[in-house]
């Protein structure tokens, strides 16, 4: 047992004394979550860049409000050949453009819809919407986002409630991002990297230089060497979990379930085992 613990410190110094194996088994790993972590933590924040003309001036200033209520809207107001060439050229998921006399033709609207002889002949005020139909998942969000404002518009305006309403019922579900996804994947390729070049390159160095033939001519036993290095090599594994989800939690909010600690570290205890067997038998 002596044997062991001495075997297992000698290996703690040698990794502490190693900067190299340092930057790639401890550094490395917490700035490869850094980084992709700040390019797919943002991606939530869900907003759309929508261009808006306004050829009926103050007479549609109410619509135009009604628009830039809706906080998914990057809302660009212009004229006509200025938001269709940047929705041309990508720069738009949609242009709404609100025709001259849209607020002289809803009023008259409204006068047809106070004469019940009228209401069968009701003209309704257009409003033109033009998006990009090859990119078809956004403009399909997109133009539901505008019937769903036009259809609340209307019943503010006419009073007249919808016959069928929808009820919600709220299920609470995992809503997982990128990052949620991209932090086991790294903790999985920081255990791979550790099973077998953390594994494989240091033994064959140490046969190389002579130092596993020499310390076979002592009385030290082939199990406590090698269970001396499993065993380090297994408390690595621990640290660079501890800190793949520290960071995950403290600079993106990865949510961590308490109860599932246990067997968090069950797998990667697993998982190291796998990759260091590996490393040993590439080694050889």
């Amino acid at each position: 047992m002596r044997s062991f613990i001495q075997l297992y410190i000698a290996n703690i110094r040698e990794f502490v004394r190693d900067t190299s194996a340092l930057f790639w088994m401890i550094a490395f790993p917490v700035m490869f979550i850094l980084i992709f972590g700040v390019i797919f933590s943002s991606e939530d924040d869900v907003s759309f860049s929508i261009g808006l003309v306004n050829e009926d001036g103050e007479a549609s200033a109410r619509l135009v409000e009604g628009f830039e209520a809706i906080e998914a809207f990057d809302l660009h107001t212009g004229e006509r050949e200025e938001e269709l060439a940047e929705l041309e050229d990508g720069d738009r998921s949609a242009v709404i453009v609100i025709p001259e006399g849209t607020g002289r033709a809803i009023g008259e609207y409204f006068d047809q819809l106070s004469s019940t002889s009228q209401q069968a002949a009701l003209t309704q005020a257009p409003l033109e919407v033009y998006y990009d139909p090859s990119n078809q998942t956004r403009s399909q969000i997109v133009l539901n986002i505008i019937d769903q404002i036009i259809a609340e518009m209307n019943e503010g305006m006419t009073g007249i409630r919808p016959a069928l309403a929808i009820e919600p019922r709220t299920v609470t579900a995992d809503n997982l991002r990128s990052i949620d996804y991209l932090l086991p994947g790294i903790l999985g390729m920081s255990l791979m990297q550790l099973g077998l070049f953390g594994t494989a390159g240091p033994l064959v160095s140490l046969r190389e230089k002579g130092v596993l033939r020499r310390m076979g001519a002592t009385p030290l036993s082939r199990v406590a060497l090698l269970s001396s290095q499993v065993a380090f090599r297994l408390t690595t594994a621990v640290i660079q979990t501890g800190l793949i989800i520290a960071v995950g939690m403290i600079a993106f909010d990865v949510q961590i379930k308490i109860e599932n600690l246990p067997v968090i570290l069950g797998i990667v205890l697993l998982g190291a085992s796998m990759f260091i067997t590996l490393g040993y038998f590439l080694s050889g």
